[in-house]
C-alpha cells in the first residue's frame, strides 16, 4: 500500500508537494533547537534579517522527534522513510488495540486497523503534513481512557494525559479534536449513569488531573505568544474549506484503476482536491449497519453519533456538491465562533475524526454480518477494502536538488539566499533546500505568521517588486537598482536564486531585474528550473546598464 517508498527508501521522500517541504524544514529546525541552541519560537533562517515567530507554526514535535534518531542513523531522507513507514504500521495497531477491546473481535479489530492506517484522506494528509497523519496516538488515547473508567485504576488515568500530551506535541489541530472526542465520551458514560459507579469521579478527576499536567508544558508556547499572533492563529475558511459531499464517494485521483477516471472530478472539489475523503462503499456499507446495531450495545453508541456528528462537521459551513455551494444552514455554523474550532482552520479536517470513529462503527457492523469468526470472509472483505483504498504507486519526491541550487555548496562566498519571486507558495521549496545548503532566506513560509513577517521585503521596492503576484508591471528603471542591489549586499545577501515561473509574461517581467548572466541555469525532476545568480553580478550589471 505504501510502494514504492521502500524501493527508494534513500533518494525520495515518501509524500509530495510544497507543504511536504515545509513539514521537512521543521524537522529540520527540531534538530536546530536540540543541538544547535536556537530558539523554540523564533527564527531568522526565514524572513531574514527580522526573523519571524514559530509560535504558531506548525511543527510536529512528536513526528520529529520519533524521526529523529532514524536520521541520525541513516541520513535524513531514509530516516524520513523508515519514519513514514513505522507509523503507518503505528497507526493501524494502535487502531486495533482499540477495537478489540471495544468490539471483542480480534478479527474485526484486524479489518479497522487496515481502514484506518491506509484510508485514503490519512494518506494523502500523511504525503504533505506528518502533523496530520501521524495518527497512532488518538486511538491509544481512547483505548487508555476507556480502561481507566472501566479498571479505575490511576495507572491507565495517568497513560490517558501522556498519550494526549503525545498529540499535542503531534499538531494542535489533532489535539482539540481528540479533546472533542475525549469529553463527548466521558460526557455519553455520564449520561449512561456512569456517576453512580464506584470510583468514576475519582478516576475522573485523576485522569483531568493528568491530561493537564502532562500537556501543560507544551502549551506555554501558545499562551506566550502576542495577541496579533493569537488573532492570526484564528484564521479559519469554514466556508472555502469543507469537504465536498461527492469525495465521500469518489475514489481518490492516485488511485491505481480509477483515478485517471475520476480526476476531471477532483477538479472541482476545491480542499477536497488533495486531501481524498473517499470512505469506500464496503466500508461505508459495514458503517450503516455497526450505526444500527450500536443501538443495542450501548458501548460503542457514542462512537455512532460522533460519527454522524463528525460527518457533518466536515461539510463546513456551505455544503458543497461536485463543486457547486449550497448556502443552507450547516451545523459547522453553530460552532465556527467557538476559537478552538477556529484554530483548527478548516472543516476538512474534521475527516481526521471520522478516521477515528469510523473503524469502530465498521467493526461493531462486521461482527452483525458475520457472527463468529469465518477467515474466509475476513480476508474477501479485506481484499474489497484493499482494492478500493489502492493507489499504488504511492507519492514520492525525489530528494535531489535542483543544480542551481546544488551550486551553492560549491560556492566560495558564504552569505544569505535570496530566492525570488516571494509569495507564500514559492517559499516551500526553497525551505527544503535550506535543510541541504543551511543558508538563511530573506523569504519563508508559517503556518500562521504575524503580519509584520513582510515588512522587511515591503520596505525595499526591489523586493516588493518580486513579491507582487502576478508578476509586477513597472520596470527596473522606475528604481535605481544597482542601489537596491547594494543595500542587499550590505545585509549579507549573497546569491539570487530565480524561480523560473511557468508564464512567459511573468519571467519576462521578473526576469528584468537580473541585469547578469546566471552563474548556472537548471532544473530538477520535480521540473522545477531555476537560476542562480551572484549578487556581485547584479550589482556590476545593473551599474553597467544605467550608464
Amino acid at each position: 500500500m505504501t510502494w514504492p517508498v521502500a524501493g527508494t527508501i534513500g533518494s525520495a521522500y515518501a509524500g509530495n508537494g510544497y507543504d511536504l517541504c515545509v513539514s521537512l524544514w521543521d524537522m529540520k529546525w527540531v534538530e536546530r533547537v536540540l543541538f544547535e541552541g536556537e530558539s523554540l519560537l523564533q527564527t531568522d533562517y526565514l524572513f531574514y534579517p527580522e526573523g519571524v515567530s514559530l509560535a504558531y507554526h506548525s511543527t510536529s514535535w512528536s513526528s520529529a522527534l520519533f524521526a529523529l534518531p532514524f536520521r541520525a542513523l541513516v541520513g535524513p531522507v531514509a530516516g524520513y522513510n523508515l519514519f513514514f513507514l513505522l507509523q503507518t504500521a503505528g497507526s493501524g495497531v494502535a487502531m486495533f488495540l482499540l477495537v478489540r477491546r471495544l468490539v471483542g473481535r480480534a478479527d474485526a479489530a484486524f479489518l479497522a486497523g487496515f481502514v484506518f492506517a491506509f484510508s485514503p484522506y490519512r494518506l494523502t494528509q500523511a504525503s504533505a503534513h506528518p502533523n496530520l497523519g501521524s495518527l497512532m496516538f488518538m486511538p491509544l488515547l481512547l483505548f487508555c481512557f476507556d480502561l481507566a473508567l472501566e479498571t479505575k485504576h490511576r495507572k491507565w488515568a495517568l497513560w490517558t494525559g501522556a498519550c494526549l500530551a503525545a498529540l499535542l506535541l503531534t499538531g494542535i489541530h489533532i489535539f482539540i479534536m481528540s479533546c472533542s472526542g475525549l469529553l463527548a465520551l466521558w460526557l455519553f458514560r455520564v449520561g449512561f449513569g456512569a456517576l453512580k459507579e464506584e470510583g468514576f469521579i475519582k478516576i475522573s478527576l485523576w485522569g483531568a488531573g493528568a491530561c493537564i499536567v502532562f500537556c501543560a508544558p507544551f502549551l506555554f508556547q501558545y499562551l506566550g505568544a502576542s495577541t496579533e499572533d493569537f488573532g492570526t492563529a484564528l484564521a479559519i475558511t469554514g466556508s472555502k474549506g469543507q469537504t465536498d459531499l461527492m469525495s465521500f464517494v469518489t475514489p481518490s485521483s492516485h488511485h491505481s484503476f480509477f483515478g485517471e477516471r475520476v480526476k476531471p472530478l477532483y477538479q472541482n472539489f476545491r480542499q477536497s482536491f488533495f486531501w481524498h475523503a473517499y470512505i469506500g462503499f464496503v466500508p461505508m456499507i459495514l458503517g450503516f449497519v455497526g450505526i444500527w446495531t450500536s443501538f443495542r450495545k450501548r458501548r460503542c453508541l457514542p462512537y455512532s453519533v460522533l460519527l454522524v456528528l463528525y460527518f457533518l462537521l466536515a461539510l463546513g459551513g456551505a455544503l458543497q456538491v461536485g463543486g457547486k455551494l449550497y448556502h443552507w444552514p450547516m451545523p459547522f455554523n453553530l460552532v465556527s465562533w467557538f476559537p478552538a474550532v477556529q484554530a483548527i482552520r478548516s472543516a476538512d479536517r474534521f475527516n481526521l475524526m471520522i478516521c477515528l470513529v469510523l473503524p469502530v462503527v465498521l467493526a461493531l457492523g462486521y461482527t452483525k454480518i458475520f457472527p463468529r469468526v469465518k477467515p474466509i470472509a475476513l480476508a474477501g472483505v479485506m481484499l474489497l477494502v484493499a482494492f478500493e483504498y489502492l493507489q499504488i504507486p504511492y507519492m514520492t519526491m525525489d530528494a535531489a536538488l535542483a543544480s542551481p541550487r546544488a551550486a551553492l555548496l560549491e560556492e566560495e562566498q558564504q552569505g544569505i539566499l535570496l530566492e525570488v519571486p516571494l509569495s507564500r507558495q514559492h517559499a516551500k521549496r526553497p525551505m527544503y533546500a535550506q535543510t541541504v545548503h543551511n543558508r538563511k532566506l530573506i523569504s519563508g513560509m508559517v503556518a500562521r505568521e504575524p503580519s509584520t513577517a513582510y515588512d522587511y521585503i515591503e520596505a525595499s521596492p526591489l523586493l516588493n517588486a518580486f513579491h507582487t503576484y502576478p508578476a509586477p508591471t513597472y520596470r527596473p528603471g522606475q528604481m535605481n537598482l544597482a542601489k537596491q542591489w547594494r543595500k542587499l549586499k550590505e545585509d549579507g545577501v549573497s546569491h539570487v536564486l530565480y524561480a523560473l515561473p511557468d508564464q512567459k509574461g511573468d519571467r519576462k517581467a521578473w526576469g528584468s531585474f537580473l541585469t547578469a548572466a546566471p552563474v548556472v541555469v537548471g532544473a530538477n525532476s520535480w521540473g522545477e528550473r531555476c537560476a542562480l545568480y551572484r549578487i556581485d553580478d547584479l550589482i556590476a550589471g545593473a551599474t553597467a546598464a544605467k550608464m
